[in-house]
């Protein structure tokens, strides 16, 4: 059987589908948290009377949130890219099978 190419392997480890998905939830949820957090900071900020207090710190609360998020999110699409993955190759190795079990049907 034909070598497949390293892009086509590449496509098939990591399926732009998953890996913009992902993008996608990863800019979401680090969007969400860091705005979340200021606008949540200068409301509290307003309430209490204490000035760039909560502004400050709840925005990098919401940068170690999204970092442990966006780890959990990465580790999703790997999972999901390497299960993609072996199903394109076990159908690969199907092929390949069929077509030599062909070849020698007909020798």
């Amino acid at each position: 059987m034909q070598r497949k190419s390293p892009l086509e392997i590449f496509v098939k480890a990591f399926p732009p589908q998953i890996i913009g998905l992902m993008a996608v939830q990863i800019a979401l949820v680090n969007g969400a948290l860091m705005l979340g957090g200021a606008f949540l900071g200068l409301a509290l900020d307003r309430q209490m009377g204490t000035s760039p207090l909560w502004t400050l710190v709840l925005p990098l609360a919401g940068a170690v949130v999204a970092l442990l998020i966006t780890y959990r999110l990465a580790m999703l699409a790997v999972k999901r890219s390497r299960r993609a993955y072996l199903q394109w190759a076990e159908t690969q190795r199907r092929a390949e099978e069929a077509a030599s079990s062909a070849l020698r049907d007909m020798a």
